[in-house]
């Protein structure tokens, strides 16, 4: 058959590696000239022709066969048969002995990359041994397909990615398994590379592969890095790859394809950099542990320096000297700084010699520099190389100069957000400060300052003993301290002075032996709960300190942390002496109400008779006269009563003003025995009034002194019996003016006596409480007088021996003239008849105070609402309305305010009737347009004499 020359393809670099790596003897003849390519298998059959026939013509290597081979390599290479010869026999000669052996044969086309049949893959299996037996040419056959599949599958499974692409656009004609699971894509056969994977050409791997192409340079590639989207809308993946683009020529030399075989070596890429970064890791910290054993050492020395040293200022000197002999520095500066007041002082320092001290400098923080100070108050160190150079402190150069401070390091102590201490370093010459010198120095400050504040810390402890002693000592609560064995391990005087021990007796011995008293009682209870449970209990006890007197204490016991038992002791004589006074005070208010609703109810009881006569049948003028005069008496001393309470509250509250005159005190004598006549010839009393020959003058409010003389005779008479005798005499002295007022009366026990002028306070009442009276007579008594300047004073020889009250006022010697008489107004008839508009929702009150107005001779419209009263008012015109303030709907100052506002009422008097009589009440009054106020009950007469001024002429 004609030979035709065919050049080393794709193809046939595949057809090779295929041949070679195959475990069964495979021999391929390429070209016209059926070169001769083997593999070590085939070498037994070759014997003695190898190692020539590599490369050989196999016509030139088996000139024996070549009349029975020719055929078959034309069948092959002329129309691409695969041929296949079971047990063919050849007559060989592998040791130059001519021998008969039986091979099964595979002859298998060879294609180029553009499908033409370029070369035989023969395939020989050995069958001599077998070739009588059926079996054996079957299992003969079996193993020639098993290694056409090994073949296949050692390319498949081949570790490196291997792929071949054809033609100058790339086309993949083989792609390995390891080759598809890099690309993430299973269908890249037939398809250009551009195509096939897209990202590859957008990352320039396409412009090396037409590199390779045209120049037929091969590529090599280490660690080359590529991003590839292995499926679609999923995250692309990052590989490394070792790979070579080796161009592929066709038999005249002719590039026809890259043929591509690499390695994906991602994951040995990050091996190296996991390796990189632990060896960095490592290296780092066998640095930082030299650093930190250096450190330590520093830290050592410095803590051995420390410990032995207490003063302050000693221990900020060591601490200086010890990191700059350390670090070699020439000046270490430690400053305390007061935040607040921006300043700052030098505590210690240690320098080498020729450098200037600066110990006890005081400065202000400005010399740092506001921008610095602002580093600095942030935490951050301010570290300068050369003053002169660093653009932070080059303004200043020449006075860091002339301190011999070229390069320099500040680090900063912040403590709860203010700057504390500045720990300054300097050298005289450049230098650069190393992370290692920040770290001691910040460590020296750290630790330098720890041991200043813990020996602050122990002296202020020292200070807080010694004062808490001092307390302890002299406070005036006793305090002890009992351990859980009952031994007392402290007591302070006071405590000592309370128990009534000595310390020597005290200290250190159990305290049931100490006061044996208090076992079994509650002082024994409290202490054993509260060491049982641990919650401080309070108690009060009252202790003998002698035959015939007590002490009142208060003890608070706590458990302390360490099982201690904490006692503290208050004498409380004089709160219980109080408490017993404000229970006294309270039994005396108590007894007070009872006497008020006793004596209410007095006068209630025949004003509520008589209104019950006057609606029962028609009594005629006599009795309605007789009804009169017993309600007018009965509501005279229900009012007195209630002026009473009145004055004391207003006394006592200081809101009495004194209406101070010169006074005649014979005139003072006059009105107040007047007042108490009645009672007097009611009981009989032998009433004697003794008065010196000259007058006697005070400066004094008349009405005032005459309530206290009568409230002192009222006094006398409730509790002298009938019959009995009753003093009043006048003296006067140099400076005083002198009233007493005697009985032989009950008199007082001795312990009445420091309390009579108490506010309730009274003598035992009898069962019929015949003396009557509130117990605030006295009281009043004494008030009054001492608004006059004076003072009273009672006494008593006992029960049944009378009483004797003494009364003494400023004397007035120089009597001013009296220009002028006393005018008595009492009530008269009008001189006309007023139209008078009475309002009160009380109907009774309207209407009594209607009939007194129409028995006085005036005209009289009664209202019980504020809108009839308006409504009234609208078309009728008043001279005088009395208007209650208490009204419903509208009240009386409201009601006032709309009245005053008709033109036709402005010149209408205006009066308030009302039970509001405090002076607050008044002012408002007036304020709503009331001319006039009167409380209730009114006074008739006051009242009549008032509108018969009124109706006089203008």
């Amino acid at each position: 058959m004609p030979r035709r020359s065919a050049g080393w393809s794709a193809s046939l670099r595949i057809a090779v590696t295929t041949a070679l790596d195959s475990p069964l003897p495979s021999i391929l003849l390429w070209g016209t000239a059926l070169t001769q390519v083997y593999n070590d298998a085939y070498r037994d059959i070759l014997a003695q022709r190898h190692p020539l026939a590599m490369g050989q013509d196999t016509y030139a290597c088996w000139p024996e066969v070549r009349h029975f081979n020719e055929p078959i390599y034309g069948r092959v290479l002329e129309h691409g048969e695969c041929v296949l010869l079971e047990d063919q026999e050849y007559l060989i000669a592998p040791a130059g002995v001519p021998e008969l052996r039986y091979f099964t044969i595979t002859y298998a086309p060879v294609r180029d990359e553009h499908g033409k049949v370029c070369g035989v893959m023969v395939v020989v299996m050995e069958t001599t041994s077998r070739v009588q037996a059926e079996r054996d040419n079957r299992r003969l056959t079996g193993a020639a397909l098993a290694a056409a599949e090994r073949l296949r599958l050692m390319v498949d499974q081949a570790p490196g990615f291997v792929a071949l692409l054809s033609g100058p656009q790339h086309v993949f004609e083989i792609a390995n398994a390891a080759f598809l699971r890099l690309s993430g894509r299973q269908d890249l056969l037939g398809k250009p590379v551009g195509v096939a994977i897209p990202e590859a050409a957008s990352q320039g791997f396409l412009t090396l592969l037409d590199s390779a192409y045209e120049t037929g340079q091969p590529f090599f590639a280490s660690a080359m890095p590529i991003s590839l989207q292995k499926s679609s809308g999923s995250s692309p993946s990052l590989h490394y790859l070792d790979f070579v683009y080796q161009p592929v020529r066709d038999a005249d030399g002719t590039i026809n394809g890259i043929f591509v075989e690499g390695n994906d070596v991602t994951a040995q890429i990050h091996e190296h950099r996991e390796l990189a970064r632990l060896n960095d890791e490592l290296t780092d910290k066998v640095r930082r542990l030299e650093i930190a054993e250096r450190q330590q050492s520093f830290q050592l020395a410095l803590a051995d320096r420390l410990r032995t040293l207490s003063p302050l200022d000693d221990v900020v000197t060591a601490a200086c000297e010890q990191l700059g002999r350390f670090l070699g520095v020439a000046r270490v500066v430690f400053c305390e700084v007061d935040d607040d007041q921006q300043t700052f002082f030098v505590r210690s320092e240690w320098q080498r010699s020729g450098l200037d001290n600066v110990t006890g400098v005081a400065r202000t923080l400005d010399e740092f520099g506001p921008d610095n100070i602002a580093e600095l108050r942030a935490g951050r160190v301010f570290a300068c190389a050369d003053t002169s150079t660093d653009p932070r402190t080059a303004e200043h150069a020449q006075a860091y100069a002339r301190v011999n401070i070229i390069a320099s390091l500040a680090v900063p102590l912040v403590r709860d957000g203010k700057l504390t201490i500045i720990l300054n370093l300097h050298q005289i010459a450049p230098y650069h400060w190393s992370t290692q010198d920040i770290l001691l120095a910040l460590d020296m400050a750290e630790r330098t300052w720890s041991a200043v504040e813990s020996v602050r810390a122990q002296a202020e402890l020292r200070a807080e003993r010694d004062h808490s002693r001092y307390i302890l000592e002299n406070m005036t609560e006793g305090f002890g301290i009992l351990d859980p064995h009952w031994r007392v391990r402290q007591m302070n005087a006071e405590g000592l002075r309370l128990g009534q021990r000595n310390s020597v007796d005290v200290i250190g011995k159990n305290h049931w032996d100490i006061w044996p008293g208090a076992l079994g009682t509650e002082v024994e209870a409290v202490y054993r709960r509260v060491f049982a449970t641990g919650i401080s209990e309070t108690f009060e006890q009252d202790v003998s300190v002698s035959a015939d007197a007590s002490t009142w204490l208060e003890v608070r016991v706590s458990r302390s942390s360490n099982g201690e038992l904490a006692i503290f002791y208050h004498d409380i004589s004089s709160r219980k002496l109080v408490e017993k006074a404000l229970s006294d005070a309270a039994s005396h208010k108590d007894e007070f109400l009872a006497m008020l609703a006793h004596e209410l109810r007095n006068p209630l009881a025949p004003i509520c008779t008589a209104a019950k006569v006057l609606s029962i049948g028609n009594p005629d003028q006599a009795r309605i006269r007789q009804i009169s005069g017993v309600i007018a008496r009965q509501a005279a001393h229900m009012t007195s009563l209630i002026e009473d309470l009145l004055d004391v509250s207003r006394v006592t509250r200081g809101l009495v003003t004194l209406d101070r005159q010169a006074l005649d005190v014979g005139s003072i004598v006059i009105d107040a025995v007047e007042q108490v006549r009645a009672l007097l010839e009611a009981r009989h009393h032998q009433f004697v009034v003794q008065m010196p020959a000259e007058a006697s003058w005070v400066c004094a409010d008349k009405e005032r002194l005459v309530q206290v003389l009568s409230n002192l005779l009222n006094n006398a008479a409730r509790y002298t019996p009938d019959g009995g005798r009753i003093t009043l005499a006048v003296a006067s002295t140099d400076s005083d003016i002198v009233l007493s007022v005697s009985d032989n009366g009950i008199g007082m026990l001795p312990a009445l006596i420091p309390r009579v002028f108490d506010l309730f306070s009274q003598a035992e009442r009898t069962a019929d409480r015949v003396q009557g009276g509130l117990g605030i007579g006295l009281a009043l008594v004494r008030s009054l007088v001492g608004l006059h300047g004076g003072s009273v004073t009672a006494h008593s020889d006992g029960p049944d021996t009378g009483s004797q009250f003494v009364v003494r006022l400023p004397r007035l010697h120089q009597v001013p003239a009296v220009n002028g008489v006393d005018v008595a107004f009492a009530a008269q008839m009008p001189a006309r008849a007023l139209r008078i508009l009475v309002v009160d929702d009380n109907i009774d009150a309207a209407d009594m105070l209607a009939m007194l107005l129409v028995t006085a001779g005036h005209q009289v419209v009664v209202e019980h609402f504020s809108q009839a009263a308006l409504a009234r008012a609208s078309v009728t015109s008043f001279d005088l309305c009395l208007l209650d303030i208490g009204l419903p709907e509208i009240d009386g100052y409201a009601l006032a305010r709309r009245l005053g506002a008709m033109p036709h009422l402005a010149e209408t008097v205006l009066i308030a009737i009302t039970g509001y009589g405090q002076p607050q009440d008044r002012v408002s009054a007036v304020s709503a347009g009331f001319r006039h106020h009167f409380s209730k009950p009114v006074d008739s007469a006051e009242l009549l004499a008032l509108i018969a001024r009124i109706s006089l002429p203008q």
